[in-house]
């Protein structure tokens, strides 16, 4: 009985040290409040906008105060030009390092719409086809129960698993691994067996955009940050677009953070180089925004692919996947036209790009906070200031 006492005493101080302890850390990490009136910075490129940008200011500032993130970043395009940015708050709270409209973030599963434009690419040029299948371009990679092409992997079709589930999540999320190439990263999913049979049901997988880019780099034979460099970034002035690299000096990116109500935690330190193409790329909105003024203008792809990415992709019965998920972008009809878009979320940051083609009109978004307690629809919000600037429409 003593020893069975004993024993229980012990673990009970275990726990009662890691409790401290994980208190003391997040003490340490608890960052002191904002206060009242966040510095701005903004800039309207177009003559015109101006009264536009004084009301969308004013609603990204009341936002700002109602939702305590640290730090929030827009910017809007018109017409295929980029006509307004903002960024208000701070990069960093603890050094009160201010926000501009160059601060970089996390942009989070963006990325896959990214990686999708660089597949369009190379489909224009011939180099592969959404039929192939993967074991095609990668024979490599561990046979299972069933194929899958690369159109099932862009549209989250293939079965290939997403996070794991619970605890698990974390330990995949926060990771630390630093990873040379896209296929040493890919032994998070090597070795597991699909979810279900190719084509007849739908699991969003950012592991599913890792195995698509492997397939991307052998077809273009360069690596793919060499890829996303020259088929996208480049082309369209994207030039605050990068990886995310773990220990990298990077001038102007934001202190990553996590949000829980009013307390705002500083985020650990984590590896994105396990998903690039599925979600680990740092950016601007005004990046965002030229990249959609692309799209929507440019020809950095043809019509043809454009429209091939932007439609949504049918289940094997017929039916619409649940998400209506394209090709790297989640496309919903309106009475406005198709509503084009997609959202990231990642450690310490969130962000979000809509396109209106009908409108020619296009939104970028990003703040450096995960926020877990977050009820209001902000895309929603978000959306809604793209009418001040349609109204301003010279």
């Amino acid at each position: 009985m003593k020893k069975i006492l004993g024993v229980f005493v012990f673990v009970l101080a275990i726990v009662a040290v890691t409790a401290a302890a994980a208190a003391a850390w997040l003490l340490m990490r608890i960052e002191t409040p904002l206060g009242l009136d966040p510095p701005v910075d903004g800039v309207v490129y177009v003559s015109g906008y101006e009264d536009a940008a004084i009301g969308a200011t004013r609603r990204i500032l009341r936002i700002l105060d109602e939702t305590h993130l640290p730090s929030m970043s827009v910017a809007t395009g018109v017409d295929g030009k980029l006509v307004w940015t903002l960024a208000a708050g701070y990069a960093d709270i603890d050094s009160r390092t201010t926000a501009s409209t160059a601060t970089r973030y996390r942009v989070g599963s963006v990325a896959k719409s990214f990686t999708a434009v660089a597949m369009g690419t190379l489909l224009d040029d011939g180099a592969l086809r959404l039929e192939d299948s993967y074991h095609q371009w990668v024979p490599g990679f561990p046979q299972k129960a069933h194929p899958f092409t690369l159109r099932q992997l862009a549209s989250h079709q293939a079965g290939v698993r997403h996070y794991q589930p619970g605890i698990g999540a974390l330990f995949e999320t926060y990771h630390q691994t630093q990873y040379h190439t896209v296929s040493d990263a890919l032994h998070m999913v090597r070795d597991d067996a699909l979810m279900f049979e190719p084509g007849t049901a739908f699991l969003y997988s950012s592991y599913g955009y890792n195995m698509l880019s492997l397939a991307l780099e052998r077809a273009a034979e360069t690596g793919f940050l060499q890829l996303m460099d020259q088929r996208v970034y480049e082309p369209l002035g994207m030039r605050s677009t990068q990886a995310d690299h773990q220990g990298r000096e990077t001038a102007d990116v934001a202190t990553p953070y996590l949000l829980w109500e009013d307390v705002i935690l500083r985020q650990i330190d984590v590896n994105n180089s396990y998903k690039w193409a599925g979600g680990g790329f740092l950016s601007t909105p005004a990046d965002l925004v030229r990249f959609a003024n692309g799209l929507l203008f440019g020809d950095v792809i043809s019509k043809n692919t454009r429209s091939l990415l932007w439609t949504p992709q049918l289940l094997s019965d017929g039916s619409t996947n649940p998400q209506n998920y394209a090709l790297g972008f989640r496309v919903i009809a309106t009475d406005r036209g198709p509503h084009i878009s997609h959202g990231g979320s990642s450690v310490g940051g969130s962000a979000y790009m809509v396109m209106r083609p009908a409108e020619g009109i296009a939104l970028g978004f990003a703040t450096n906070a995960t926020p877990l307690t977050m009820t209001r629809n902000l895309r929603q919000e978000l959306d809604e200031l793209l009418d001040l600037f349609l109204a301003a429409r010279p």
